[in-house]
């Protein structure tokens, strides 16, 4: 029986020319490897990787990254810790913002 194994294949293009995105010049995708057969492995690599021969841009460099070993990270929960700092900083400076006018107010009508 062959025991696949999950990997990420990430392939770089030639050159330097980007549009500065995140990720310009690179691909990647997560593949399905046998774990006990290096010759299948690697045919299958061979498959996965020339598959972009002839495309825009000629690849230069491949990685692969066994999936055994992710991290997932919490990045929902990071963008709302954010989220709340943010909205805690906007209502601290409306209500220091309301206060300063409620002082000049106070002056305004207290001796008037």
């Amino acid at each position: 029986m062959i025991e696949l194994e999950e990997y990420l294949l990430v392939l770089k293009q030639d050159g330097e020319g980007c549009d500065y995105t995140i990720g310009c010049g690179y691909t990647h995708k997560k593949i399905l490897l046998p774990s006990n057969n290096e010759e299948l492995k690697l045919q299958k690599l061979k498959e996965a990787t020339v598959e972009y021969y002839g495309s825009d841009s000629q690849i230069c460099d491949a990685y692969l990254i066994p999936m055994s070993n992710v991290i997932a990270l919490p990045i929902g929960d990071w963008y709302w810790e954010q989220e709340v700092a943010a909205q805690k900083t906007k209502e601290e400076r409306t209500k220091k913002e309301e206060l300063r006018q409620l002082e000049i107010l106070k002056k305004k009508y207290e001796n008037g």
